[in-house]
């Protein structure tokens, strides 16, 4: 995967890509068991890579079942994308 970091084609490094898994598997878990009644509210997550140049360079989606984007079909329910705005 890559991203831009001003004019500049960056690799997005495994680590990376991990650690904002790690983040949005943590939130999901978190947020299930504070408010159990809504649980179904936090069955998939998608991390967006805008620009590693922006103050937020990465934007978080979270969603229920019915509003999941289509082709997010990982067992985990989180995946992490690159943008295409930069392209």
């Amino acid at each position: 995967m890559r991203a831009k970091y001003d004019d500049i084609e960056v690799e997005v490094s495994d680590a990376y890509i991990e650690a904002l898994h790690s983040i949005m598997a943590s939130m999901m878990e978190m947020m299930r068991k504070a408010e159990p009644s809504r649980a179904d509210c936090w069955v998939w997550g998608q991390a967006v890579i805008e620009g590693l140049d922006s103050c937020y360079p990465v934007r978080f989606e979270y969603g229920s079942a019915e509003d999941k984007p289509d082709g997010l079909t990982t067992e985990t329910g989180v995946t992490v994308v690159g943008s295409n705005k930069w392209r």
